[in-house]
């Protein structure tokens, strides 16, 4: 289970379990992609750069790979979506072998620019989300519960403050399970 599943980064990481594992890939995105029949007509009509079209195209890379991909919709902050979510995978699937915790936002403004609610947007899926997973999955024997940080919580960059507080709750996490989960940043 990829969450940022249909992002650049998340794609990059299930084709390389694929070709690592062959694994079986679940692809999950706040988004949902259109119909599959639409997608040949939508690839033709938008421009070859729009994100849906990057999408679409990363989706169908993989299945041209042989892999085993299903899309879903859901927001990672969603614990009954999440559950959902983990209960369809291993039904479809029999059983989930790993998360790989992908999802994120940044919003790069001055801090006394920031809103609140922006600032929730940004801990959201970084923070609320890996706790949303890691509860929703605490049954399953995973071979690999991976969350991803950023050099930003190291760095601190200016008007990143809440995405380097968001980044450097996922290191701690991680420490604080590192029978579990492991931080890539």
């Amino acid at each position: 289970l990829i969450t940022g599943g249909l992002g650049g980064i998340g794609l990059t990481l299930a084709h390389r379990l694929y070709q690592l594992t062959r694994a079986r890939l679940v692809l999950l995105s706040r988004e949902v992609l259109p119909p599959e029949e639409d997608w040949p007509r939508l690839v033709r009509a938008l421009d070859p750069d729009h994100s849906l079209v990057s999408r679409i195209r990363g989706v169908e890379s993989l299945r041209a790979a042989g892999a085993d991909v299903m899309v879903l919709a859901g927001d990672v902050t969603n614990i009954e979506r999440m559950r959902e979510v983990v209960t369809g995978v291993r039904a479809a699937f029999g059983g989930l072998h790993g998360v790989v915790h992908a999802a994120g936002v940044n919003d790069d403004r001055p801090l006394l620019e920031k809103e609140q609610l922006g600032i929730e947007r940004v801990f959201a899926a970084k923070v609320y989300g890996t706790l949303v997973l890691h509860d929703v999955t605490a049954d399953d024997p995973l071979d690999l519960f991976v969350v991803l940080s950023s050099t930003s919580a190291i760095t601190g960059p200016p008007g990143q403050i809440d995405y380097v507080a968001a980044n450097s709750f996922l290191n701690s996490f991680a420490e604080a399970h590192p029978s579990r989960v492991r931080s890539l940043g």
